[in-house]
């Protein structure tokens, strides 16, 4: 397995283990925090967060289409549109749910779009680790 494979590897789990966290244990717990306190929890764990998926989040497609321009692979590609769609998602869906969750605080309705929308990142970056193994036993 070649260096950048095995990056990928890490980089992709990483991220799929962070969304599952996010998903099934952060994003419901949401329903459980003091409305009183919520902005202020909202805003620190938006603050860290941000420092462990940002940089994963550019990492990846840079590992990704350098695996393109070396191995070009339908796999490859493929990787490339579900990490589209995940930025895709994170900026229609997820990015406007926080903003308006730290401007007006607390709202059922708007965590429940969050948690509903959030499915539609967890399975790219899934099928993108998926792909990451695919990629990493072909070569």
């Amino acid at each position: 397995m070649s260096e950048i494979n095995t990056i990928r590897i890490i980089i992709d789990s990483l991220l799929f283990m962070l969304i599952l966290l996010v998903q099934i244990i952060i994003y419901p717990a949401f329903n459980n925090i003091n409305v009183e306190v919520f902005s202020e929890w909202h805003h620190s764990y938006m603050q860290k967060i941000s420092i462990i998926v940002g940089p994963l989040m550019l990492i990846q497609p840079v590992i990704v289409i350098s695996q393109c321009l070396t191995q070009n692979t339908f796999l490859c590609y493929f990787s490339i549109i579900m990490i589209l769609i995940v930025w895709i998602v994170t900026f229609i869906y997820s990015v406007p749910c926080h903003n308006l969750l730290q401007q007006e605080g607390y709202d059922k309705v708007i965590v429940d779009k969050l948690i509903i929308t959030n499915w539609l990142r967890t399975i790219p970056w899934m099928i993108c680790l998926f792909l990451g193994y695919l990629i990493s036993l072909r070569s």
